[in-house]
């Protein structure tokens, strides 16, 4: 019986994936905390043919040496930086990841965050709980048309962005040396080098991948770049921004807000240094999650677990 081990520190559902599994006589076994990690790899994980992983685990080639009979590694979503590619590569082990599952959600949740930072949403909830009826501003709330949005990475998701930023009247920037230039022209978007978007760009959002030309990308070089009053939104991966460098342009007042749906340690310590900031607004990994996008994700990850297990290659092979 093949086996297929799971490593999800996350708290993702399975249901319909296990479903699956149990319908091709696929063994399964689910991992929940990274305490458990080195006892369930003697218990099960040695003999897996197949391993299912969540964003937040690292795979290196030490790991990989520990499982001798692994064929494929497919990822619980669309990223796979977790993963070194190429240990798995020399090893003969597939990657595969879950492109576009989610697409409308991270891009509906990066608008909903964008929103809130510019009207404040968050300090104005805050007050109310705490009996201050008080709607006047302590800091710039400005109007949407006025406002320059840079997107930095226009794929897929970026491109869902700015089709919902036009309604709102935004002037959209975008810098993405890889995007083909129809794609800027057929959404109004203008194409700019990454200096221009620093200096214009009122709001400011990532949406690229984490690599070493990205990681790092908003460092404190870049900040200083920005304009006063900036806003920084990041639902694309925390370790493109460096995160003490943000951390001071907070404390210094040259952002106004920050709103992140990402962070470069997942989930953070309770004392990480921009929990402690009212301007700063966080969620845990959730831009991707709807009903529809969850049961998605699991049978397109339970197809390719079941096509590596039948000696089939997977589907969105990353490392091949």
């Amino acid at each position: 019986m093949k086996k297929v081990w799971c490593i999800d520190i996350g708290g993702l559902v399975h249901d319909i994936e296990f479903a699956v599994y149990e319908e091709h006589d696929i063994e399964y076994y689910l991992t929940k905390s990274l305490d458990e990690v080195d006892n369930d790899l003697q218990l099960f994980g040695k003999e897996a043919t197949v391993l299912v992983v969540q964003a937040s685990f690292q795979v290196d080639g030490e790991f990989l040496d520990q499982l001798p009979q692994l064929q494929g590694i497919c990822t619980l979503g669309m990223g796979f930086n977790n993963i070194n590619l190429d240990e798995a590569k020399a090893r003969h082990i597939t990657v595969s990841n879950v492109p576009d599952y989610s697409t409308t959600e991270v891009a509906d949740h990066t608008v909903t965050l964008a929103l809130s930072a510019i009207r404040d949403i968050k300090r104005f909830d805050q007050e109310v709980h705490k009996g201050i009826w008080n709607p006047t501003m302590k800091t710039p709330i400005r109007r949407l048309s006025t406002l320059t949005y840079g997107l930095i990475g226009f794929g897929k998701i970026a491109q869902e962005v700015a089709k919902r930023l036009v309604a709102f009247g935004f002037t959209i920037i975008a810098f993405d040396k890889y995007a083909p230039k129809h794609v800027f022209t057929a959404l109004d978007v203008q194409s700019v080098e990454l200096e221009e978007l620093w200096q214009r760009a009122d709001v400011i959002s990532l949406h690229a991948p984490l690599t070493t030309e990205t990681a790092n990308l908003i460092d404190k070089e870049a900040l200083m770049k920005m304009k006063k009053n900036v806003i920084i939104i990041n639902t694309s991966r925390g370790g493109t921004i460096e995160e003490k460098a943000l951390e001071l342009a907070v404390e210094s007042g040259q952002i106004l807000r920050v709103a992140l749906d990402v962070l470069k340690e997942e989930p953070p310590q309770i004392h990480h240094p921009l929990l402690k900031y009212d301007q700063v607004m966080i969620t845990p990994h959730a831009a991707y999650l709807s009903v529809e996008a969850e049961q998605e994700l699991q049978t397109k990850t339970a197809e390719n677990v079941v096509r590596i297990a039948n000696g089939q290659l997977p589907l969105n092979i990353v490392n091949g």
